[in-house]
């Protein structure tokens, strides 16, 4: 017999208000279900007939008797003869219970073998009294609150003996990245392919696809350091699988990455077992108590930017494949790329780029969605219920084959890789390595276990003990990082979407930033994804604002520390001169604008004669206005002005004078190391530290050298 006392209510269906008549049954009776236990009245209006043949409407006493729901031992009754109930809130009675059927597998009673699945008259059913799935599978097993509340509590105990705290772990593009694109076969049976030793530890495995004889074969990349994350992290964390991909997809991803089963063990859910399709719970594994656990993913939309979870930047190696699991969810809306002020961009500036969803999309650097050249279509989304039916998750498989065959047909990486030659004669690799993220990861998740285990020795000898909660330690960390920044962004919020809806400035203000709309709100920060806007003119002319990249934000985020402006500055080498701010330099602060570029004199060695052309005339000033049909658009300097007119007539000098050299001849100039020291020397003599000259003075140096 159960220790616990079951409490015994009325149906919420009574004509309420009712007054209990007679309680029926001694306390200490052994009682069935549907004995009699109290009798109760309540009063309503009935329609009569008059003596004269009409009608009218009176109030009538009616008794009922209630019966017992459910067979045990009457303890106890809550209420007594007369008392007058108004709702079915108060508990009439406590009852002793055989079996209180809180563990169910198959539609029988886990504990006494009762069939729970019959409902009686009454509409009453014991199948309601364990509805929770705790397991990570659909295997039929559920428990009831109750249960739920001591098995955790069991766990809690376990966790905090063993000093560790769960991780929930996704897959796509967290900690690993698939695709079904059979040129990486191709790549990698091919020594003379440029990808080649990109492709050495790429694993794969053959998959069937739902009830179809077709199977496709993945390839997984694992994130560089996994293996030796995990060994670590496990010391800390008792993890779990937590993927939208299929059942058979994560068992086999797990073999991959555990193939000894010591670190995720049977505690693999995929979307088949999780109840939703289109988003995860962190009910679905804790139900009650969600304290200790924590969660890493590259999506905080699917999670609804769950106070537990850390956003990682999406791992993408399989250039614009994106997540292959995820066409059934709500597509991203990429922001604007990052406008570089150099010819040519660094591997890691390559490898940064922030999406932003209108909905809850994620606002780390998501190559997956601004480069996706998948061919994966999008769709509408599943009318969504927590619990699936059947119908909508075949239906959903189907889609997902589809779009897999899609891919495997056209090829996407073949296809980028031969755009690529297409630039270039020379072979260039379209994968790269050089993943970090794993090593902030780890970082992150020991600084969260540290601050948790550090409050539970701190609370131990208080006398009403208090234990640490994961819920409120990572939002009290993330809101350090940023504090006291202010910031204002130029080109980084699509058209159409409020700012403080956007997730970018969501994610950043629970990093502790501030969003400002303009420079009258003293923003100590301005964010540009686009190099020449009248809010980069404006914010260098006030010289307190700091002009930084999109990526100081978005890397500031993934390591949870604020990164040094220095390195992420739109401008790295020089101030811009007062002449080079004119309003003929810059265009609205538009979507629209169009792409322009400043020489960076520490990168003269890496400049080809390809783009010098251009460059030369972006030193000298010889930029469009942007787009006259913008809003914002700036009025254009005067052309008697004295400074547009001895810039022009260096551009013309300079073009007619470049143009009549040969292009080996040119080539060789700038590429010659001598040649580049020179003219940085010359240059910085000529201005004696006065950089308002510097791009005059590099523009007439480049002209002079060239046309010796």
């Amino acid at each position: 017999m159960s220790e616990r006392l079951t409490p015994i209510r009325l149906p919420n269906t009574l004509n309420y208000p009712i007054e209990i008549a007679k309680c029926l049954v001694p306390a200490g009776t052994y009682v069935k279900r549907h004995t009699p236990l109290l009798l109760y009245r309540f009063f309503t209006k009935v329609k009569q007939d008059r003596d004269d043949g009409t009608e009218e409407y009176v109030d009538r006493e009616f008794i009922e008797q209630f019966e017992c729901p459910v067979e045990g031992e009457l303890v106890q009754w809550e209420v007594k003869n007369d008392e007058q109930l108004d709702s079915n809130l108060k508990v009439i009675a406590k009852l002793h219970e055989p079996c209180t059927h809180e563990v169910h597998y198959g539609g029988l009673c886990a504990i006494c073998g009762e069939n729970i699945t019959s409902q009686d008259y009454m509409g009453y059913s014991d199948m309601a009294r364990a509805n929770i799935s705790m397991t990570h599978d659909t295997g039929g097993l559920t428990v009831s609150l109750d249960e739920a509340n001591r098995i955790e509590e069991q766990n809690v105990i376990r966790l905090r003996n063993e000093r560790r705290l769960s991780l929930i772990v996704d897959l796509d593009q967290t900690i690993i990245h698939a695709t079904v694109d059979p040129t990486v076969g191709e790549w990698m049976s091919d020594p003379s392919n440029a990808n080649y030793h990109l492709l050495k530890d790429v694993r794969s495995f053959y998959l069937q696809e739902g009830f179809r004889t077709y199977s496709s074969r993945y390839y997984i990349k694992l994130r560089p350091g996994l293996q030796e994350f995990l060994a670590r992290i496990s010391n800390m964390y008792e993890l779990h699988i937590y993927t939208m991909g299929t059942k058979a997809y994560a068992k086999e991803i797990a073999k991959l990455i555990d193939p000894e089963g010591k670190i995720f063990q049977d505690r693999v859910l995929s979307r088949d077992d999780s109840g939703s399709l289109t988003q995860k719970s962190l009910q679905r594994l804790f139900p009650c108590d969600t304290s200790m656990v924590v969660i890493i993913d590259d999506r905080g939309d699917i999670w609804d930017w769950n106070p537990n979870l850390i956003k990682v930047v999406p791992f993408e190696f399989f250039v614009g494949i994106g997540d292959i699991n995820s066409n059934f969810l709500a597509k991203p809306t990429p922001l604007p790329e990052q406008e570089s002020t150099s010819p040519i961009e660094t591997p890691h500036e390559q490898e940064e780029s922030v999406d932003v969803n209108t909905n809850q999309d994620a606002v780390l650097p998501d190559s997956s969605s601004s480069q996706s050249t998948s061919t994966i279509p999008e769709r509408t989304l599943l009318k969504e219920t927590f619990l699936q039916d059947k119908q909508a998750l075949e239906e959903q498989n189907k889609e997902r084959f589809t779009a897999l065959q899609l891919q495997k047909s056209e090829r996407p990486l073949a296809k980028q890789q031969n755009a690529l030659r297409d630039e270039d004669e020379h072979q260039h690799s379209l994968l790269h390595e050089g993943d970090k993220e794993l090593l902030h990861l780890e970082r992150i998740l020991t600084r969260i276990h540290q601050a948790y285990y550090d409050e539970e020795s701190r609370n131990e000898n208080q006398k009403n003990k208090v234990h640490a909660n994961v819920e409120r330690i990572i939002p009290s960390m993330k809101s350090k990082v940023l504090k006291g920044c202010r910031i204002l962004f130029s080109g980084v919020i699509p058209l159409g979407i409020d700012v403080f809806s956007s997730d970018i400035a969501k994610w950043a203000m629970s990093f502790g930033a501030q969003i400002v709309l303009d420079f009258d709100q003293s923003p100590t920060h301005l964010i540009a994804a686009k190099i020449r806007t009248e809010k980069v003119k404006t914010a260098i002319n006030m010289g307190s604002v700091r002009v930084v990249k999109l990526n100081w934000l978005t890397d500031s985020i993934s390591a949870w520390e604020r990164l040094s402006e220095s390195n992420y500055l739109l401008y790295p080498s020089y101030d811009l001169p007062d002449r080079a701010l004119s309003d003929h330099y810059y265009s609205s602060d538009s979507n629209d604008e169009q792409r322009t570029y400043e020489i960076n004199e520490r990168e003269l060695d890496d400049i080809d004669w390809n783009e010098a052309d251009r460059d030369v005339e972006d030193a000298l000033g010889d930029l469009s206005d942007g787009d006259d049909n913008e809003e914002n658009s700036l009025e254009t300097v005067e052309t008697s002005s004295p400074v547009e007119t001895e810039l022009d007539s260096k551009k013309r000098k300079s073009n007619d004078e470049v143009t009549s050299k040969p292009d080996d001849e040119k080539r060789k100039k700038l590429n010659d190391p001598k040649s580049v020291e020179e003219i940085s020397n010359k240059q910085q003599k000529s201005s004696n530290g006065n950089e308002s000259e510097g791009l005059e003075d590099l523009a007439e140096l480049m002209e002079e050298e060239l046309s010796k």
